[in-house]
């Protein structure tokens, strides 16, 4: 097995000898995803599996940013052929604090009012 290494010897990357996702691994899926099938609209919590968006075989690694949680039934259904996965590579710049709802109102009132077409201006005679 193939271990990469940075400078200072720390282990970076331990080739793709593992198509199965550890424990922490999963425990991590069950958080970012939060602990529920990820195929849109199923609301399914239980039996949750990781699944490889590139799939192992095809040389997808078994890392978090190329992993999914299905519930059985649509995990199953992907692998038969049917519904396409894709990654979710959407992130936030949220930082924690609090939300300002005032200012929030503000931003999307604006942003709503610059987007309204303006009203054709008629002139009677």
């Amino acid at each position: 097995r193939t271990a990469v290494r940075d400078q200072g010897a720390t282990v970076r990357d331990l080739g793709r000898s593992h198509r199965l996702v550890t424990d922490r691994q999963y425990r991590a899926l069950l958080l970012r995803d939060h602990a529920r099938c990820t195929h849109p609209g199923c609301t399914n919590t239980r039996g949750l599996e990781a699944h490889h968006i590139r799939h192992w075989i095809h040389g997808g690694r078994t890392h978090l940013a190329n992993l999914v949680l299905l519930c059985p039934r649509h995990h199953q259904t992907h692998h038969d052929g049917h519904p396409h996965v894709a990654g979710n590579a959407a992130t936030t710049r949220w930082d924690g604090q609090r939300l300002d709802r005032h200012y929030a109102v503000a931003v999307l009132a604006e942003r709503r009012e610059r987007a309204r077409p303006e009203a054709p201006v008629t002139v009677d005679g």
